[in-house]
């Protein structure tokens, strides 16, 4: 990798290297994850879903500016549930809601700016987590961070 270090699975280890699949193109890096994925179907008997994880990339050439973090994705659920989605890259938190009383059925984007500077410039935290919840067994609801290229982190305009 040029720019990127090998990724980090951070501590406590709620994700592992084969979850993932990291690739560097010029200078975009991409996050592939074939895990971020919640379902609360009628027949399973749960409520509420979570799932989170960390990766750490040590920067092996710590060009100061800003970059781009942007995360894809899909939600489907009707009123009667929820979905959050947070995304936390070097410090920045995004949160996404799907807020109870609003159903959807759609793609999603989420795109975040962030600056290396003197202080962290040895390495990028990058930072999912899903929650689902739901009022009754009958409600259904699905939160995905999409498989391929779920997250792109590449460099900003200045």
């Amino acid at each position: 990798m040029g720019h990127w270090g090998p990724a980090e699975f951070l501590i406590p280890r709620l994700s592992s290297s084969s979850r993932y699949a990291i690739a560097e193109s010029g200078d975009a890096l991409s996050i592939l994850c074939d895990e971020g994925s919640l379902s609360l179907r009628k027949e399973d008997g749960r409520f509420n879903l979570g799932w989170s994880s960390s990766l750490a990339f040590p920067i092996t050439d710590p060009t100061n500016g800003p970059y781009t973090l942007r995360v894809r994705g899909y939600v489907a659920k009707n009123e009667s549930a929820r979905g959050l989605v947070l995304v936390d890259v070097a410090g920045g938190t995004i949160a996404r809601e799907y807020p109870y009383g609003r159903a959807y059925d759609e793609e999603f984007t989420i795109e975040t700016s962030f600056v290396i500077n003197k202080w962290m410039n040895r390495r990028v935290t990058v930072s999912f987590a899903l929650l689902l919840e739901r009022q009754s067994d009958d409600d259904e609801a699905t939160l995905v961070i999409d498989t391929g290229d779920a997250a792109v982190i590449q460099p900003g305009k200045s």
